[in-house]
Formats: structure tokens, sequence, C-alpha cells
């Protein structure tokens, strides 16, 4: 009897070091205000994925949540934002404060600007050759890599919060 005991306790314990071993690092306030810190936001794909990172970080959403938003579940009046579901996940409604409205209605703006077909992923391609495409997972999580080289960030930046 003793011997189950153990063996589940040292199962669990397995489990848990495993566990705790995969999960991406969190980062602290300082390392993404120095993230942020590094945009340049000085072309639309700027605007674009500012937004985007705001979004993962300050209301904890992934890449699949992100780039599978549509422009109809954003609601600036009601400052609401509706995440569609996923594989692992439920839809969900999130109210949005008054900086993430701000990020998303310039980009809004410069998807207007750029003549993206309102029906296209809210966050999307904005090169000629392929406007109004979906941002792919690998773009955003690049993104992520390349600001944590110009913000010097020694460690890996995961897209949430």
């Amino acid at each position: 009897m003793g011997r189950s005991h153990s063996l589940a306790t040292t199962r669990a314990a397995f489990l848990r070091t495993r566990a705790e071993a995969c999960l991406p690092p969190i980062l602290t306030r300082e390392e993404i205000s120095a993230l942020f810190d590094a945009f340049r936001a000085t072309r639309a794909v700027d605007v674009r994925d500012k937004a985007l990172l705001w979004l993962a970080y300050r209301h904890g959403l992934k890449c699949v949540q992100l780039i599978a938003i549509d422009t109809s579940g954003y609601d600036p009046n009601r400052r609401e934002l509706e995440v569609p579901p996923t594989a692992r996940c439920a839809q969900f409604v999130i109210s949005l404060d008054s900086m993430t409205v701000d990020m998303l209605d310039r980009w809004m703006v410069a998807r207007k600007a750029l003549g993206i077909r309102p029906f296209a992923p809210l966050f999307c391609t904005a090169t000629a050759d392929s406007l109004g495409q979906p941002v792919s997972p690998s773009y955003l999580r690049g993104k992520l890599s390349e600001l944590g080289r110009s913000a010097d960030l020694e460690r890996r930046c995961p897209a949430f919060g």
C-alpha cells in the first residue's frame, strides 16, 4: 500500500516538474514596456503589430486567438472584442480599456486607408501582394523575437501576457 502511494506521489511530482519546465517565461512589466518602447510606429504594419501585441499582453490572448478575430467582433462603442472559439477555447468577449480601443481604432483607420476589404480578418496583411490575408502566427512570434532583440531582452518573449 505504501508503495502505490509513493509511486503516485513520484508521478505527480514528475508531471508537475515537467509542466513547469514546458511553461514559457512570463515577462515582467519592465520587459513588456521595453518591448513596446522598441516599436517604430512609422508604417501601417507597425500600428497593426502594436495593437496585436497590446492585446496579447494586456488581455492575455494567444497567437491563434489574435489571428482568428474578425472585424465584426470589434465594437468600439461598447468597448468589446469578441474572440472566436479555437480548438481549445470557447468563444468569449473581453472588455476593452481606453488604450486598447485607441490602438484598435488607429489600426482600423490605417486598414481603411490601405483599402483593405471590410470583411478581411481584423489583423491581416498590409502588403500589396497579399492585402487582407490573415497574419500568420509565425510572423507574430518572429516579430516578438525581433522586438526582444531590439529591447535587449535576454530571454524568449511569448505571445501572451
